[in-house]
């Protein structure tokens, strides 16, 4: 077995980016991954079996659970494969079945996503307003998406008046685990413009603690399913907060598909 340490959406902040370890050539069950996950002290695991050409099968186990998808443990694995076979484009296949396509661009990873079915349901501001221990739902705009989107998991997004608003967000993670559970949603993506006024400019906070994480790093699924929202392409700063700078770019290429990706780090080389 072959473990790399690789951080994703990284800056040139030497702290930047969401890390990700990927395991090569283990022969665990399930259980015994849903174990050394947890055991890992890592925010996801990324399980690598079957590589053959430019071909290979992953698998995310967070520290609670197994992930469907997760895109900075994609590109974290994408970053470790194409160093190691010398390509420049890669096909992952998750557990759903589905396939993801990787490439390399220029200084970054990407991988393409798709609009993905999302349950429809009447959102109640103030009882998400309460979620997030905002006084009221007056914190929210109404000129950007506010839904339930995904590109492969679910997420909330929240638009939100202010960086100042975003930045004092004390959720209460025992009540928004139950609302995750009830509305089969994957947490809860809360998002404004940067200051700068730029208009492909946003700042976000990522919350899911039914993973065992409360809040995220970088969440590229989330930044995913917020460009497909929004239609264009955006670029958001993510984990300043907990003093890991992060940065992922969205590439929109049509109404249901879209490139997230951004710069990896290999931090520590395979040891077996």
């Amino acid at each position: 077995m072959n473990t790399t340490l690789v951080r994703c959406f990284t800056t040139f902040d030497q702290s930047s980016g969401n890390p990700a370890l990927i395991v090569q050539n283990d022969k665990f069950s399930n259980a015994e991954r849903q174990l050394f996950a947890k055991n890992s002290g890592m925010p996801v695991v990324v399980f690598v079996s079957r590589a053959q050409n430019n071909k290979a099968s992953i698998a995310f186990f967070y520290t609670e659970v197994e992930a469907t998808l997760c895109v900075h443990g994609t590109l974290a694995a994408a970053s470790v494969l194409l160093e190691q076979t010398g390509l420049d484009t890669l096909t992952f296949v998750i557990k759903t079945g589905r396939t993801l396509q990787v490439r390399k661009h220029l200084d970054s990873f990407q991988v393409l996503l798709a609009a993905q079915p999302a349950e429809k349901f009447m959102l109640d501001q103030p009882e998400i307003a309460a979620l997030l221990e905002l006084p009221d739902a007056t914190f929210f705009v109404h000129d950007r998406p506010f839904m339930v989107a995904s590109v492969g998991s679910p997420k909330l997004l929240v638009p939100v008046d202010s960086m100042e608003t975003l930045a004092a967000l004390k959720p209460n993670f025992e009540r928004m685990i139950q609302w995750e559970k009830t509305h089969q949603v994957n947490g809860f993506y809360i998002y404004t413009p940067e200051p700068s006024g730029q208009g492909e400019h946003f700042y976000a906070r990522s919350f899911n603690p039914v993973t065992g994480t409360n809040e995220d790093i970088a969440t590229g699924v989330a930044a995913g399913a917020l460009g497909l929202a929004l239609k264009r392409n955006i670029t958001i700063g993510q984990g300043k907060l907990l003093g890991h700078p992060s940065e992922l770019h969205v590439s929109y290429e049509s109404n249901d598909r879209i490139w997230v990706g951004g710069r990896a780090a290999i931090i520590k080389s395979p040891i077996a």
